[in-house]
């Protein structure tokens, strides 16, 4: 299952409904998928394609969605990283999954300033989100707004990776652990099944317990 075809599906049976609520900010899949696109973009403006590794390095909030899926639908691998990475952590990820991009918000910024000159694989890193300041080097709306919309889209598999996430290293370095499309598409079923999702709920309901309840007297 291709996960970019869930968001299509999404958007397709119900634009308008909401597809992302965080905090006070509350997006339809109309306006998720716009997003979504223009991240394609930009990733496709900067020679991002099939395979190549995004690291992205934020703290809790909306754009991880619209990151990760830019990078599902064009075929480039999402690395998050834990936001409470310091900067030699970073620069072990980096290079370890030879990341080609970095993408930060602006209050993690003086913690991987010094990462590009460390890391021979990454070709930029960009400042993103609605709170980065005018004068932020390389912010990434700034890259979303040059971008072209005449680009070329490279075929993507289900067995193609999709994301790498990095363990806590906690007796060891840290160590990638990669999901394919299709991987992270079974879990999403799973979870439809065993939280019991459906269309008409925007968040899951309680499972019922697996003990039956006492019968009284």
């Amino acid at each position: 299952m291709l996960l970019s075809r869930l968001m299509q599906d999404a958007l397709a049976a119900t634009p308008d409904k909401p597809a992302l609520i965080f905090e006070d900010t509350v997006l339809s899949y109309r306006e998720l998928h716009d997003a979504i696109e223009r991240s394609a973009r930009g990733l496709l403006s900067l020679g991002i394609g099939r395979g190549d590794r995004v690291a992205i390095f934020m703290r809790n909030r909306w754009e991880y969605v619209e990151l990760y899926f830019a990078c599902f639908r064009i075929g480039a691998i999402a690395v998050p990283l834990n936001h409470r990475f310091q900067t030699d952590e970073v620069v072990f990820a980096v290079n370890h999954c030879t990341a080609k991009l970095l993408i930060a918000d602006e209050a993690l910024l003086p913690i991987v300033k010094d990462v590009p000159e460390q890391a021979p694989s990454l070709i930029g890193m960009y400042v993103y989100g609605g709170d980065a300041a005018p004068d932020a080097p390389n912010r990434w709306s700034d890259v979303v707004a040059a971008a072209s919309d005449s680009v070329v889209r490279s075929e993507v598999d289900d067995d193609d990776p999709a994301m790498i996430l990095y363990t806590s290293g906690s007796t060891g370095k840290p160590k990638g652990v990669t999901h394919t499309h299709r991987s992270i598409g079974a879990t999403v079923a799973s979870r439809v099944t065993t939280q019991q999702l459906d269309a008409t709920t925007s968040r899951w309901r309680p499972l019922r317990s697996a003990t039956p309840e006492p019968r009284s007297a």
